[in-house]
């Protein structure tokens, strides 16, 4: 029972500390680092009819939408807040991603797309941009990326990818702010990284950094990537790779060659992760 009430404080005091970093990061962005909001994206499931009807349900849904991107954007910090502030998170080899902010040089954050959650707290407020679907559902996950101090850049494999591959190449070549990369999304298959990581690295010059993660407790979803469902008030660790740097005009084989290093490095990191996680 003794156990019980100090861990219950310890939580408390964990959560007090949260609700003060909320404060001052919302702060910072008013005093001029806010990222500017993701513009809201004309949504294509929408219904558009010439009768009244279906000119009612177009803007009954509208409506809806316009709803659940306000929720997002007032709820989703504090109610994240609370889950992350339940965490016991150990960072190892932080001083990595430290080094890159400190010099203000950019980094391809490369991580499985079954462990985006925990990227969302730890990395937040370090302008850092992420792919982003140009569905409806991307819209919100825009704003809730927003709300965290990350950037969001509209696409994917199946719509805008050229275009959206194009601007993080120019982003990473300014050196201006980094980007975050799941290598096998965004439909897998699983723990296969695709060329585009790599390919970015090699095009640009901007080093790869390999991020993995491993939880006392979670649960696996259903979807293709068996997605990590962390439980609160688990024990998270996340590790970081030293960086590397594709070289530059290799060939689709050597860039293939890279891709497969770039497997073995992530899959290694959650190794080291889980190896940290054991009493």
């Amino acid at each position: 029972m003794g156990f019980f009430i100090f861990n219950f404080r310890e939580k408390c005091r964990g959560l007090g500390r949260v609700a003060i970093d909320f404060l001052c990061f919302h702060r910072q962005k008013s005093r001029g680092l806010r990222l500017q909001m993701p513009e809201e994206k004309e949504c294509r499931s929408v219904t558009r009819g010439t009768n009244g009807e279906s000119m009612a349900k177009a803007f009954r849904q509208r409506i809806v939408q316009k709803l659940i991107l306000f929720a997002a954007v007032i709820f989703s910090y504090p109610l994240l807040a609370l889950y992350f502030g339940s965490l016991r998170i150990t960072l190892r080899n932080w001083q990595v991603v430290q080094g890159f902010r400190r010099s203000g040089r950019p980094f391809i954050l490369a991580l499985w797309h079954e462990n985006l959650l925990m990227p969302l707290w730890v990395m937040r407020g370090h302008r850092i941009y992420a792919l982003v679907s140009q569905h409806f559902d991307g819209e919100v996950i825009a704003r809730v990326l927003w709300t965290l101090g990350f950037g969001s850049i509209r696409g994917s494999s199946t719509r805008g990818g050229q275009e959206a591959y194009r601007q993080i190449r120019e982003l990473l070549s300014r050196g201006r702010v980094s980007v975050a990369i799941t290598p096998d999304g965004p439909t897998g298959p699983r723990r296969q990284a695709k060329l585009g990581t790599v390919r970015l690295s090699s095009e640009t010059g901007v080093p790869i950094v390999a991020m993995g993660i491993a939880a006392s407790r979670y649960r696996r979803l259903g979807s293709w990537d068996r997605f990590r469902l962390i439980y609160p008030f688990s024990r998270v660790v996340v590790a970081f790779d030293e960086p590397f740097q594709v070289p530059p005009d290799l060939s689709l084989t050597q860039l293939k060659e890279w891709s497969g290093l770039l497997e073995k490095r992530l899959n290694r990191m959650d190794e080291i992760a889980q190896h940290a996680l054991a009493p």
